[in-house]
């Protein structure tokens, strides 16, 4: 019995370490699961005193030494059923008043018992041979201590069962279930030293390892069943195992590292690590050392292959995915089966959907936290007084507009590839889209001590019909590429035009720059998707290497051309020409001295474009920290500003309170932007008349337009710009209640 003791002792010790190892870790590690995490470190302490306490008891000569242990051990026990009851609570009632009060009610009851069975007369501790132990007293506590025991337990059932009901998901459930019988672990622990109590025997503490495998198992069904969070990760988990595509990832030395669940299907010979492309298809239209020397080069190439182990034939679409400093990170091969051709066409376009969808999705996740830092950046820019947190913050807005523009070309670039890419055409004055482009970059060009200049033909028609959006990102797309690309000198900005008949002309567009240059060797390679030349020379200068590929690619949609000529190490110039309609034939006149040179701009310190401390308006969205950019955005604008984090508490606030305008989020849980703004006229509210602007870190070309079709009066997308926000509010605020620089010095 004594070295049985003494074994059961030091297990518990390391079972202690365990427990707590786990509690920490998870809460470390998995920071999606928000609040269920500080349970499961919570659980992880509490097991871990209570297994160490046990342990402890054992190894302790002295008895009063032993009952603190006891004590100590007791905590654990308590809290640990607490903790568990209060993860169940939480999950499986909505109504924050009702688990306020079990909450509540849990702590006192927990709290009486261990005041109660901590007494000193419930136990009487023994030594045999160097193991301590004790005989437990059936008396008016340890009656106490087993009911409150069994009444934790039915508690814990009866909250679990709440939760399965009022569960929408099967993974849920079935981590109820799971929930539920790791507990039966604790009441099998708990068996040996009752019952030996109840017969006045030497007790044996093994309701520790019980506690100790409730922990893990809890652990476990917490990481393999994350009911939650939607996260990035666990969506393009069930994406990459989804998808009827077997997706192949390899490391540079032709050795498979990832196979997809249909990947495993379809070659069930791959070996992790030994296999390459070459074991698992014959390609008939080129090697393998080809292949990889080509899709490092192009980032990109189709081919054909035979499977070595069921002969069908199959197009492979290989990827090179590039790390930060674009390096090959690793090669993704999407292998499509054509055995039957009539098949391929619809099996390439739903794989090539597939990969776009993810990407767009994958960005537009991304802006939402982007939002928040920008936002709470310029709150910093705005506010601080400190030179050393300003430059800091002026680092952080550099560094996040750098940020976005990637997020910004990736989403471009994946609509464009899936086709949801549209052109929208309207009218508009081509003065306007050369000021803007040139002012958008000028402040860039001045840090460099770089000249910009705008020589436009006075003789264009000075309103034309296209998509303005467009052309405008065409041309901050190559004159951002001539700031970056050039350390001295000058940029030049030159817009012609030769016409086709009374009604269409080919604008052309030209960006000079005094820059590197280019060879003639890499001039064919500008356009490539995700390629940037002469990476070692510059390696210092920010880019993904797409910007020119959708440069090329709207153009091409425009029906446009785009060609370059360039000196090396003189600098470059790029030739857009691209087919428009005239709306107005009036000369555009001297364009050149209308330019403004803004290179003097405006401070985040600046004032307000103006103040409305009477207007009142109402922001939605459920992310707390995207209503706190908004708010101090326009915190010197005065405006009063309500917030609601879910649709239907929009709902109450509108049905109650008159609001001059309303932004409205669009992706929130339980009820979209889109559906309380729908049930909001349903109803009829006070504010039936009131302007409702849609804010959304949806930017996909197009969506405007159908957020305007739905009944919206305007759109803004995230990340939100003090500036564009202001402007936006004073277009749609009531004029009386707008009081300008003028008025407010009055």
């Amino acid at each position: 019995m004594e070295a049985i003791g003494i074994i059961l002792s030091l297990s518990l010790i390391f079972l202690s370490a365990t427990a707590f190892n786990i509690g920490v870790s998870f809460y470390k590690k998995e920071k999606e699961a928000g609040e269920y995490r500080k349970f499961m470190l919570f659980i992880g302490i509490f097991c871990g005193l209570w297994c160490l306490g046990y342990g402890a008891i054992g190894l302790i000569p002295y008895f009063i030494v032993a009952k603190i242990a006891r004590i100590i051990s007791l905590f654990g026990i308590i809290g640990f059923l607490v903790a568990e009851c209060y993860i169940i609570i939480d999950m499986g009632y909505k109504d924050p008043v009702s688990a306020l009060f079990y909450k509540v009610f849990i702590f006192f009851y927990a709290i009486s018992d261990w005041i109660i069975f901590s007494n000193s007369k419930v136990d009487s501790f023994v030594r045999i041979g160097s193991w301590t132990t004790w005989y437990g007293n059936m008396n008016f506590e340890r009656y106490y201590h087993l009911f409150f025991l069994a009444s934790m337990i039915v508690l814990m059932t009866l909250f679990a069962i709440v939760w399965f009901i009022n569960s929408k998901y099967r993974r849920t459930k079935k981590f109820i279930i799971c929930l539920f019988f790791s507990n039966v672990f604790i009441i099998l622990g708990a068996l040996p030293d009752t019952i030996l109590n109840v017969y006045k025997l030497p007790a044996f503490p093994t309701s520790g390892i019980g506690g100790f495998l409730t922990t893990y198992l809890l652990w476990y069904f917490s990481t393999r069943y994350n009911s939650f969070n939607i996260t990035l990760t666990n969506l393009s988990s069930y994406v990459y195992d989804s998808l009827n595509v077997a997706i192949l990832a390899l490391n540079d030395d032709d050795r498979i590292q990832l196979a997809n669940n249909y990947a495993k299907a379809e070659f069930p010979n791959i070996k992790r690590g030994i296999s390459g492309i070459g074991d698992v298809f014959t390609l008939t239209d080129i090697t393998v050392n080809e292949l990889y020397r080509k899709v490092i080069k192009l980032g990109e190439i189709e081919c054909r292959g035979i499977s070595m182990q069921t002969g069908k034939k199959y197009a492979l679409s290989i990827t090179a995915i590039y790390d930060e400093v674009h390096d090959p990170y690793c090669i993704l091969c999407a292998a499509y089966d054509i055995s039957k051709e009539e098949e391929l066409i619809k099996q390439v376009t739903e794989a090539n959907n597939a990969k776009s969808d993810f990407l767009a999705n994958m960005s537009h996740e991304i802006r939402t936290p982007i939002n928040a830092v920008l936002g709470m950046d310029e709150m910093i820019l705005r506010e601080s007084e400190d030179k050393k947190i300003l430059e800091y913050a002026e680092n952080i807005q550099t560094a996040g507009r750098a940020l976005l523009a990637l997020i910004n070309d990736i989403l471009d670039f994946s609509k464009i590839e899936s086709g949801c890419f549209e052109i929208m055409e309207t009218d508009y004055s081509l003065a306007s889209l050369l000021n803007d482009s040139m002012s958008m970059l000028v402040m860039r060009a001045t840090e460099k001590n770089l000249k910009m200049s705008l020589d436009c033909d006075s003789k264009i028609p000075s309103k034309l019909t296209g998509d303005e959006v467009r052309i405008r990102q065409i041309l901050i797309n190559l004159l951002s590429n001539a700031v970056k690309y050039t350390k001295e000198g000058k940029i030049t900005l030159r817009a012609r035009y030769n016409a086709i008949d009374d009604e269409h002309i080919n604008l052309i567009l030209e960006v000079q720059d005094t820059g590197i240059g280019i060879k003639d060797d890499n001039i064919n390679e500008i356009f490539s998707n995700f390629v940037r030349i002469e990476e070692k020379r510059n390696r210092n200068i920010e880019g993904t290497g797409l910007g020119l590929a959708i440069t090329k690619l709207i153009t091409d949609l425009m029906d446009g051309d785009i060609e370059v000529s360039s000196v090396y190490g003189e600098g470059s110039t790029f030739r857009v020409t691209i087919p428009q309609k005239v709306a107005d034939s009036t000369p555009v006149g001297d364009v050149n001295e209308k330019y403004i040179d803004n290179s003097k701009a405006k401070t985040h310190k600046d004032d307000a474009l103006f103040t409305a401390p009477d207007a009142k308006i109402l922001v939605v969205d459920d992310v707390k920290m995207n209503i706190t950019v908004i708010r101090g955005l326009l915190k010197r604008t005065k405006i009063q500003v309500d917030t609601a984090i879910s649709g239907k508490s929009a709902l109450e606030l509108i049905e109650k309170n008159k609001y001059d305008l309303i932004f409205m989020d669009h992706m929130m849980p339980d009820m979209d932007g889109v559906e309380t703004y729908n049930k909001m006229k349903e109803e009829g509210t006070p504010n039936d008349d009131t302007p409702v602007i849609m804010l959304t870190a949806n930017a996909v070309n197009g969506v405007k337009e159908q957020y305007i079709e739905e009944g919206f009066a305007d759109y803004l997308p995230k990340p939100v710009r003090g500036k564009e926000l202001e402007e936006m509010l004073k277009k749609y605020l009531p004029k009386d209640k707008i009081l300008t620089s003028v008025q407010n010095m009055q």
